[in-house]
């Protein structure tokens, strides 16, 4: 498994679709670790790590192996004190072997050009037309210039070599 970007704007079913893979990969045995803001803990149910401190999350990420990693609001650890520490979790993670779930509202101005390029995968739900635009570019699948027109709850899911197909969460 590769580094997943899940962006979209607010209610549009990114944090939904987080919440539902994250489900699926601890129902498959993957230990996950959620990073999240405070206060939303109890809605990572089926995450065996779950918290709000960069601190506590950075200590749980390195003293493990094979996580499915989740950053809800994931633009935050990419601004300040953390943010070199955070480029770190996303290029060396993968020697963990964990997967690192990416959940932003835009792509281009919230994660960083690191952070974008780590992700090989993504769940672009409706976001900002440049961002769209900027995704369709990295990933080169032109159809996804055309993600700031999905309905709610709808997405581009976008794989390795080209894979792109339309899908849909429900809340």
């Amino acid at each position: 498994m590769t580094h997943r970007l899940i962006v979209g704007g607010s209610g549009s079913g990114k944090s939904h679709q987080a919440k539902k893979l994250t489900k699926q990969l601890a129902a498959r045995g993957y230990p996950t670790l959620v990073l999240c803001r405070g206060g939303e803990e109890h809605d990572w149910a089926h995450a065996q790590y779950v918290t709000s401190s960069f601190d506590e999350f950075e200590k749980v990420f390195w003293a493990n192996h094979g996580l499915a990693v989740v950053v809800d609001e994931a633009m935050n650890i990419f601004d300040g004190e953390t943010a070199l520490r955070a480029k770190r979790m996303l290029t060396e993670g993968r020697h963990q072997a964990h997967v690192v779930h990416l959940v932003a509202q835009r792509a281009v101005d919230q994660l960083n050009a690191t952070a974008r390029q780590q992700a090989d995968t993504a769940f672009i739900f409706r976001i900002a037309e440049a961002d769209a635009k900027s995704l369709a570019g990295q990933f080169g699948i032109p159809a996804l210039a055309q993600a700031h027109l999905l309905p709610q709850y709808h997405y581009f899911a976008v794989g390795p070599c080209g894979y792109c197909k339309l899908g849909e969460t429900t809340p």
